[in-house]
Parts: C-alpha cells; sequence; structure tokens
C-alpha cells in the first residue's frame, strides 16, 4: 500500500480455448472458469473491503462482444464473458451505497498477431477469418 489506499480495481484477464461444448473437457471448463470468471471473483473479494474503508472507488471488469453474441467454437470464453456482465451487475447493485462503482467493457475482438497466426494455421489469409471470426 505505498500510496495509501485502492481506489480502482480493472481486472482483465482471460484465457481462450477454441472447441464446441462436446471437445470441451471437464478439466478444460474448470480451468477457463478458474481464470476468466473466479480471478475477478477473487480480486474483487480483496478489493471491496479495502474500497469501503476509503468511501468508495470503481471496478472495471473487462468482459467482450462475446458475452452477448457467440463466436465461433468459442463456448467457454463466450459463457465466461457472459458471467463476468452478470458479476459486474451484481457487484454494482449490492455495493453502490459503499461508493463503490462497477462496470463492465465488452470490447469487439482486435485483430492481432494471434489471431494472423490462427488464419494461416487454418490456411486462411487475414481477409478469410476476419470475415469467418469477426
Amino acid at each position: 500500500r505505498y500510496f495509501g489506499r485502492l481506489d480502482v480495481l480493472v481486472n482483465n484477464a482471460a484465457k481462450r480455448n477454441f472447441m464446441d461444448v462436446t471437445e470441451a473437457s471437464l478439466e478444460s471448463w474448470a480451468d477457463i472458469l478458474d481464470t476468466n470468471l473466479m480471478g475477478f471473483v477473487h480480486a474483487a473479494r480483496s478489493a471491496i473491503p479495502k474500497m469501503q474503508d476509503v468511501g468508495g472507488g470503481v471496478i472495471v471488469n473487462l468482459a467482450s462482444v462475446r458475452s452477448v453474441g457467440a463466436g465461433s467454437r468459442t463456448i467457454q470464453y463466450d459463457t465466461t464473458k457472459a458471467a463476468i456482465m452478470g458479476l459486474a451487475r451484481n457487484l454494482a447493485r449490492d455495493d453502490a451505497s459503499d461508493g463503490i462503482r462497477v462496470v463492465a467493457v465488452a470490447p469487439s475482438p482486435v485483430y492481432t498477431a494471434s489471431h494472423q497466426k490462427r488464419a494461416r494455421e487454418q490456411g486462411q489469409s487475414d481477409d478469410e477469418y476476419r470475415k469467418k471470426n469477426f
């Protein structure tokens, strides 16, 4: 606590697996839920009492446009991002009286080097991959 207080928490961690529900093992579900959802829960549980002590704060949860629309073979990621939206709504309601604001941001995909690599692995051009996945 170098600065003596906690005012902002940004929850921004995620992993993604490319598989459908029949391919996804229970272990992979547990793993992605632990990172993409429970990581946010643990951070909020730790931050909220510290924010309450100083009269409020802000929690920003990074969700995704996939929280309201399905991607291709990303059922686990999409499900966890939808859960983050629910988490944010409930934290906002429960902690507003303590001066804690909670928001969820749902950015759309950004074509990165990892997408380009995946496109190449699938034998697709950048344009083909974007049309199919974005």
